[in-house]
C-alpha cells in the first residue's frame, strides 16, 4: 500500500486509494510556520496518523511519500502500549498481534530530517480546547498561574453534531471572556475509523491519538512563542488492569503520566527543545476535576460538553445525548457534586431506570468509553453513587445503587474519599509551575 503527503498552503493532505484526507490550519498560522519546521512536522505527524493503518487493513508492508520521522521510535513504542487493551476488546492474542506489528516494513522517500528554525518561548500555554471538562479546567487553571492560554478546536469532520455543538460554544466563549481560540480542520480521523474503512470492528487505530492532538499544536507554539502544550491527562489515565495473557491493559495508554513525559520528549525534540508537553491535571481523578471546575471556576464549568452526541439522535438538538455512558458518568457526578445538571445543560432525569444500561456499575459492558467497557473506572462511579446518596439524590437508580452497593460504599468510605479527593503525582509539572497548582487543590480538595 501506499500513502502519499504533500504540503499545502493551509496546512497539508494524505493521499490514500485516491482519497484525499486534509489538515488545515487558520492561514495566519501556518503563513508565519517556517518551511523547514513544517517539513519536519508533517514527516512525524503525518506518519503518526497513518501508521496503523496498514495493521488494520493486514498488509506487511507501507510505503510513503515522506523523510522518515523524527520521533519514529517513540509513535512506535506509543503503538505497543496499547495493543494488550486492544488485543483484549478485539478477543484477539496480544502476543500474536505484537508480533505481527513488528513485522510490518515501513518505507520512506528520504532520510530523517531535523529542524533547523528555533522556537522563541516564554511561559504560555496552548489547550486543545475539547470542552471537556479536563480542557476546561486545564484552561482555568493556566489562566489562574498566569499561562494566558491560547485555546485551538480541532473539527474532525466525522461527527457534525460535536463540531456544531462546539462551534456554538466556542463562539459564546470566545465572546464572554476575549479569549483567543482557533479552529483547525482535520479529517485524517477517517484513517483510524473501522466503519469509514469498511473493515470488521476493531478498537485498534487510536493508539497514538492524544499525542497527535498535542503534536498538531506545534505550529500554534511557535506563532504565539508559547512555551508549552496543555494537555487533559488525569490521574485516572494511570488506571489500568491485566489481560488474559498477563499484559497490563491501560485503556487509554497514551494520556497515562508516563506517555504524557513521552510526548514532552516528542514535542521537544521537534521544537530543538523549546517546547514541553504538560498536564496540570495529572495529581488528581476525574470526579475530583469535575468539583474544581465547577466550584472555582463556574464561569467556565456551565460550558461543559462531555458527550458523544453524533452516536445518537438525540445528540443533535442537545450537546448531552443522555444515552451514552459518558453522560451517565458526568451525570452521576453531578449529583454527587451537588452541581445543578439543568444549568449544565442536561434535559432528562439520568437516575431513571431507563438509563440503569448506561452505568458500568449496574453490570453493563457496552458503553462507548474505555473506562467504562473495562470496569476500571467502577470504583469512581460508586463513589460518585455515595455521595448522590449522601446529597440526598432520588430516583430509580439510586434506590437500586442502596439495594446492591451502599454496604460496600459504608464499608469503603475513607478508601474511597482519599483515592478521589487526594493529591496524587505530578512528575508532569514543571517545578516551576508546580507549587501554584498544588497550592489550589489543596484549597479545593
Amino acid at each position: 500500500m501506499k500513502v502519499d503527503i504533500k504540503i499545502t498552503a493551509s496546512g497539508y493532505t494524505i493521499r490514500y486509494k485516491n482519497e484525499i484526507y486534509p489538515v488545515r490550519f487558520p492561514k495566519e498560522i501556518w503563513k508565519k510556520f517556517p518551511l523547514d519546521l513544517k517539513r519536519v512536522f508533517v514527516d512525524n505527524l503525518s506518519f503518526l496518523q497513518t501508521s496503523e493503518l496498514p495493521f488494520m487493513l493486514m498488509k506487511d508492508k507501507c510505503d510513503y511519500g515522506i523523510n522518515e520521522p523524527l520521533v519514529r521510535s517513540l509513535l512506535f513504542r506509543g503503538i505497543i502500549q496499547y495493543l494488550p487493551y486492544s488485543t483484549d476488546m478485539d478477543n484477539k492474542s496480544t502476543t500474536d498481534e505484537i508480533k505481527r506489528f513488528l513485522k510490518l516494513k515501513y518505507n520512506f522517500s528520504g532520510p530523517v530530517r531535523l529542524p533547523k528554525n528555533s522556537f522563541e518561548t516564554e511561559d504560555r500555554g496552548v489547550i486543545s480546547l475539547t470542552f471537556g471538562k479536563d480542557s476546561m479546567l486545564s484552561y482555568a487553571l493556566s489562566e489562574e498561574i498566569g499561562l494566558n492560554p491560547i485555546g485551538v478546536t480541532i473539527d474532525e469532520g466525522a461527527s457534525p453534531n460535536e463540531i456544531k455543538h462546539r462551534r456554538n460554544l466556542r463562539n459564546r466563549f470566545k465572546k464572554e471572556f476575549n479569549a483567543t481560540v482557533y479552529n483547525l480542520r482535520d479529517l485524517t480521523l477517517a484513517l483510524s475509523d473501522y466503519q469509514l474503512l469498511k473493515i470488521k470492528k476493531t478498537h485498534f487505530g487510536y493508539a497514538n491519538a492524544l499525542t497527535g492532538f498535542a503534536l498538531i499544536m506545534l505550529p500554534f507554539n511557535y506563532v504565539h512563542k508559547a512555551k508549552y502544550i496543555v494537555v487533559g491527562n488525569e490521574q485516572s489515565c494511570n488506571d489500568y488492569y491485566m489481560n488474559k495473557e498477563g499484559y497490563k491493559s491501560f485503556p487509554v495508554s497514551d494520556q497515562s503520566a508516563n506517555s504524557t513525559k513521552q510526548n514532552d520528549v516528542i514535542t521537544k525534540t521537534l521544537s530543538k527543545g523549546a517546547v514541553s508537553t504538560l498536564s496540570l491535571i495529572e495529581p488528581i481523578h476525574e470526579i475530583a476535576v469535575m468539583k474544581i471546575l465547577h466550584n472555582r471556576y463556574p464561569q467556565y464549568g456551565r460550558y461543559q460538553m462531555s458527550c458523544f452526541p453524533d452516536d445518537h439522535k438525540s445528540g443533535a438538538m442537545n450537546r448531552w445525548c443522555h444515552k451514552c455512558s459518558k453522560c451517565a458518568r458526568m451525570a452521576i457526578f453531578a449529583h454527587g457534586l451537588g452541581i445543578d445538571l439543568n444549568k449544565l445543560g442536561f434535559k432528562e432525569s439520568m437516575l431513571s431506570s431507563t438509563k440503569k444500561r448506561i452505568f458500568s456499575i449496574f453490570g453493563d459492558t457496552k458503553g462507548n468509553v474505555a473506562f467504562d467497557i473495562t470496569g476500571v473506572g467502577r470504583d469512581e462511579q460508586l463513589f460518585s453513587f455515595y455521595l448522590a446518596y449522601k446529597n440526598g439524590a432520588k430516583g430509580y437508580l439510586i434506590n437500586k445503587f442502596k439495594e446492591g452497593f451502599l454496604d460496600e460504599a459504608k464499608e469503603r468510605e475513607d478508601e474511597l474519599y482519599k483515592t478521589y479527593f487526594s493529591i496524587h503525582s505530578s512528575t508532569t509539572i514543571p517545578n516551576n509551575l508546580k507549587d501554584r497548582v498544588l497550592s489550589i487543590y489543596k484549597e479545593e480538595l
